[in-house]
């Protein structure tokens, strides 16, 4: 989790979830164990990389969506880049890295990339 944390995501994530949506279980899988034709060369679509450019513990989504046209840039196929985002943002959440204080607002649990 602290190379997550710290911007080096490996290539391939799985996440196991409850009925309810909450991540129980992540494995992280290198490229190196993937047929090349699994892995893209393409950064991912995380929003913890625009959490970071946000610069500040506690921000609100639309802090984020302002950066909605930037990760369409990336995956211009993708229609649904703000449903992702907000999705993502509840990944992020399950897995420790941050709090919904109210909604709209969220709130750095670590220096979004500290923990190690």
């Amino acid at each position: 989790m602290g190379r997550i944390g710290a911007g080096q995501a490996p290539n391939l994530l799985l996440l196991r979830y409850t009925q309810k949506w909450k991540v129980t279980n992540v494995t992280a899988l290198h490229s190196i164990l993937l047929p090349s034709i699994v892995v893209e060369k393409r950064p991912p679509l995380s929003p913890l990389t625009y959490v970071r450019k946000i610069g500040k513990p506690e921000f609100t989504l639309a802090e984020v969506y302002a950066y909605e046209e930037a990760m369409h840039a990336v995956y211009p196929e993708n229609s649904h880049v703000r449903e992702k985002i907000w999705q993502q943002l509840r990944v992020l959440r399950d897995l420790g890295y941050l709090e919904f204080p109210e909604r709209g607002r969220y709130r750095v649990v670590i220096g979004a990339g500290d923990r190690g």
